[in-house]
């Protein structure tokens, strides 16, 4: 049984254009890319996270970087060595379209503008060989900079958005840490020209539609699944099997990774494994200490220093003990509920 097409609900991001109607008048990009992102947490043009300032790890910052690409590297796009997954990576969309109800030939020309319009964004992003150097490219700016230097998104209002569930007050002054601002310069630009009519907003919005789709496309039914191995098939050279059995108990572990962890460290860790290997952590740091008065090239105040240091060391050594307790476990869960007939809306919404 295929999965019908309101089971995927294109309707708050403006409907698809492929399988539903679509008022293009009627969609709007900003609202559209804060829901695909911040709602149902799917990518699409960059992506962003929070996560600890690499120049002070005390400090937690917003961290904006370079995305959006369908296929694992800009290079798939770009080197005709790779034309063949390009060519198979047109395929498995044109084939999900099909399957979510749109017309083959309509939708093969429609998911081609779709590739043409990632090809162009890697166009602009940044090799990785040139993004090797973590200092060179960390940019701190404020939410007002990067307002200037991609104007094609209110960025206040996309994390105001973002932000509204934990009540976090987000203002222009707000800083931020942009790892691609030349992309995201590009990006702007790129997407203004393409908003700028009408057969450019289909064009992006098609995009957007696609990219959810696909990362969904491991929790659709059979068909969705079987149409993912052509490309699949032409990246690594196999299909894969078909065993989905995984993909629920990868889903589970993502989601509940202590009560699974659990039923691990029940079956495999027995004994005393963890108390000898904490001690030995202990007596390996207290041999540290213990020698740091031998060495002569350290003075006093870095000696302080480095004994902090190793004090300061969070052991994190095979799980953590609550998870050995089941009432500390029930209580990390407590209100989570478990619903089976809506196991495909949750993986919009974890």
């Amino acid at each position: 049984m295929h999965v019908s097409v309101d089971t995927i609900d294109f309707v708050q991001i403006g409907n698809w254009n492929l399988s539903t109607e679509f008022d293009v008048k009627k969609w709007n990009f900003q609202e559209v890319i804060q829901l695909v992102h911040n709602e149902y947490d799917r990518g699409g043009l960059f992506s962003w996270a929070v996560g600890a300032d690499e120049k002070n790890s005390t400090h937690n910052i917003i961290q904006l970087d370079q995305g959006g690409l369908g296929l694992p590297s800009r290079d798939y796009y770009l080197n005709k060595t790779y034309e063949e997954v390009v060519n198979a990576y047109l395929t498995f969309m044109t084939r999900v379209g099909v399957l979510l109800g749109g017309e083959e030939n309509s939708t093969r020309t429609q998911m081609e503008a779709v590739i043409e319009f990632e090809r162009k964004l890697a166009n602009i992003t940044v090799p990785a060989e040139d993004r090797r150097d973590d200092i060179r490219i960390y940019h701190q700016i404020r939410l007002s900079d990067l307002q200037n230097l991609a104007p094609v998104i209110d960025w206040v209002k996309y994390f105001q958005f973002a932000f509204k569930r934990v009540n976090y007050v987000i203002t222009p002054e707000e800083h931020i840490v942009v790892y691609s601002p030349e992309y995201l310069s590009n990006m702007s630009a790129m997407l203004q020209e393409y908003l700028n009519n009408d057969a450019g907003k289909i064009v992006v919005a098609n995009y957007i539609s696609w990219s959810v789709v696909q990362s969904l496309s491991s929790c659709l039914s059979k068909p969705f699944r079987e149409a993912a191995k052509i490309l699949r098939k032409a990246l690594i050279g196999s299909e894969g099997t078909e065993s989905p059995w995984r993909y629920c108990v990868s889903d589970t572990n993502n989601v509940m990774g202590f009560a699974m962890g659990a039923m691990f460290v029940q079956s495999v860790f027995k004994g005393d494994s963890k108390p000898m290997a904490e001690s030995m952590i202990e007596e390996i740091k207290d041999a540290f200490k213990h020698n740091l008065p031998n060495l002569k090239w350290m003075d006093a105040d870095t000696r302080k220093l480095a004994i902090e240091k190793a004090d300061a060391i969070t052991d994190m050594i095979g799980f953590p003990d609550f998870i050995t307790d089941p009432k500390k476990l029930d209580e990390k869960y407590e209100g989570v509920c478990i619903c089976f007939q809506y196991a495909f809306g949750f993986h919009l919404t974890q």
